[in-house]
């Protein structure tokens, strides 16, 4: 119906039946006189009181105008069978819904349920609020829609649902019902989509991050760190797994937002491990997988032999896995006046003697090498006469000059330093001493052999390269279940559920990693809050899918000739 507040007009029932109770106690009688009347006991004058109800045509067609009235003011729809709406349910899939997903497969399904009542035919879209997950169901069955709500699987990290919510708007069209399903609802969604809330406030405890301390001896230790969202402290029992054997269990107390450190030691044998907290609601920081990370080694060899061979062995000794090799990988020369042939992976190169520019701020490119780094502070003057080759890309600029350049060979990559030394503070300046870490890292990562590190969930990959070998890619979950799967190309990103990772080429491997989630946004469940769908919005539904009011007319006429006849009997009863 279009007007379901009409509905209070049935209170006019019982205000019927109660007018027929009111009847009075006496007969109407006519006499020839008046004297009699004045002969009559005050005390046997008598109102209308109730009574027992007495049935008649004119009590039900007054009931029966009743109900015609509310029938009107009520305005009755009747569902169009030819009817057709489309209906978009978008579902957050970030990993903070984990917590909440059997809740939220519970209220999608009910509200799919009540939504396909409201046309004739209905097109179903069920998609992820994350536009690289595959959608969850598209089709004209409710059924296939409500079985589909069991392949939702929220893994994703923080994410904008907007792309996600427009793509929608624009499947089902202006006139379209679209649902954003969450468990932060928020007052109003993009592309006009209506919030429904399947959250509620939890505390949760877990493992934000762990670190390894460099080698002492042959052991290495680790430290760990949890956070409590919570209204208050908790203590909760850790157990400490290494390679699959129990090695402690522990009592911490946790402090509402205060970082808590758990230290311990990895013995040389120890090759991984998982950290276990007293489970939650939020299972994905509960447990902490951790591989004991083991540098590659890194050969490097010096051609200098003045103060910038000290600072490069002092640079050299802070890049993990590093060491002095007649066999390097990353060589330190002095320019010669042109690049030599490419001979290894990774080449830096200093200046020579020559006519310096004037000097002028230095100021990097957008690279990556030196993106977000700071170079206000260099002092130094590059030499005049250098000019960048072809395909050689200018990281740091003096003015008009170059002052770092790099150049991609078949080998590697050279680094061209077109500065001074000696008469820079090239030696003091952080910017320096981090882009080179960076150029080191990225060679260091197109060195074949295995690579050991923790990673975080969704983290971008960087692998060696591999040639035409086939990669696989083996995951094992904290449960204990193995994927192993064949893929054209090396992975992106590291898995979206803790857990291990190994990464092959033929049969090189590449990566042995832990997969830990320490997305701290996610794992904050304490404004997470349920919404139900407005009241408003399947009414709504229903009446651009029905036709309202064709039988009006009648309903008028019946309501007319009840009055009528209502007023007939009464008339008729009265001159009885």
């Amino acid at each position: 119906m279009a007007n379901p507040g009409a509905l209070w007009a049935l209170l006019g029932l019982p205000a019927v039946l109660a007018v027929h109770f009111l009847q009075s106690r006496h007969r109407r009688r006519e006499i020839s006189t008046l004297f009699l009347v004045e002969s009559l006991p005050e005390d046997t004058r008598s109102g209308a009181v109730f009574t027992r109800l007495r049935t008649g045509p004119q009590l039900w067609l007054q009931l029966l105008a009743v109900l015609l009235l509310t029938l009107l003011l009520s305005r009755p729809m009747w569902l169009r069978p030819e009817s057709v709406q489309s209906v978009a349910v978008v579902m957050d899939v970030s990993t903070s819904m984990r917590a909440f997903r059997d809740e939220t497969v519970a209220v999608v399904r009910d509200v799919l349920t009540r939504v396909d009542g409201v046309a004739g035919h209905t097109e179903w879209w069920l998609l992820p609020s994350d536009p690289t997950r595959p959608r969850l169901y598209h089709g004209e069955e409710v059924g296939e829609a409500i079985v589909a709500t069991e392949k939702f699987d929220p893994r994703s990290g923080p994410h904008d649902p907007r792309a996600a919510l427009m793509a929608a708007r624009r499947q089902i069209g202006p006139e379209g019902l679209l649902i954003w399903v969450t468990d932060h609802p928020e007052s109003s969604a993009p592309a006009d989509a209506v919030v429904l809330g399947t959250g509620s406030p939890l505390p949760n405890s877990g493992f934000s991050g762990i670190r390894f301390s460099s080698e002492s001896g042959r052991t290495r230790t680790w430290e760990a760190s949890l956070l409590h969202f919570g209204p208050e402290p908790v203590e909760k029992e850790v157990r400490v797994v290494l390679d699959g054997n129990p090695s402690e269990t522990r009592k911490v107390r946790l402090i509402p937002g205060a970082v808590t450190r758990l230290k311990g030691a990895a013995p040389p044998e120890v090759t991984r491990g998982r950290i276990e907290l007293e489970g939650d609601a939020y299972e994905m920081d509960d447990v902490l997988p951790f591989v004991v990370p083991r540098a590659r080694p890194l050969p490097y060899a010096v051609g200098l032999s003045d103060s910038r061979a000290t600072w490069v062995e002092r640079v050299m000794g802070t890049v993990p896995g590093s060491v002095s090799s007649s066999e390097p990988v990353v060589v330190w020369r002095e320019f010669p006046g042109t690049f030599p042939p490419a001979g290894f992976p990774g080449e830096l190169y200093f200046a020579g003697r020559g006519e310096p520019a004037p000097y002028a701020p230095a100021v990097p490119t957008d690279h990556p090498l030196v993106r977000d780094l700071s170079w206000s502070g260099f002092l130094g003057r590059p030499l005049a006469d250098w000019r960048p080759a072809a395909g050689e890309e200018v990281l740091v600029w003096s003015g008009a000059t170059p002052l770092i350049t790099l150049r991609s060979t078949a080998a590697g990559e050279q680094v061209w330093l077109n500065f001074r030394f000696e008469d820079s503070n090239a030696d003091r300046l952080p910017a320096m001493v981090l882009f080179l870490h960076r150029f080191l890292r990225r060679v260091g990562e197109r060195v074949p052999g295995t690579r050991t590190e923790n990673l975080e969930t969704r983290q971008a990959l960087s692998l060696p390269e591999h040639g035409e070998e086939p990669i696989t890619w083996r995951v094992e979950s904290l449960s204990g279940e193995v994927e192993s799967r064949t893929l054209s190309s090396a992975p992106l990103r590291a898995p979206d559920l803790p857990g291990f990772v190994t990464v092959s080429a033929g049969t090189e491997e590449m990566l042995r990693a832990a997969v830990i989630a320490g997305d701290v946004e996610e794992a904050d469940l304490r404004t997470a809050a349920s919404r139900s769908l407005e009241e408003s919005v399947l009414p709504e539904q229903r009446r651009r899918n029905s036709e309202v009011g064709f039988l009006t007319p009648l309903w008028f006429t019946l309501l007319g000739m009840a009055l009528a006849g209502s007023w007939v009997c009464g008339e008729w009863r009265g001159g009885s």
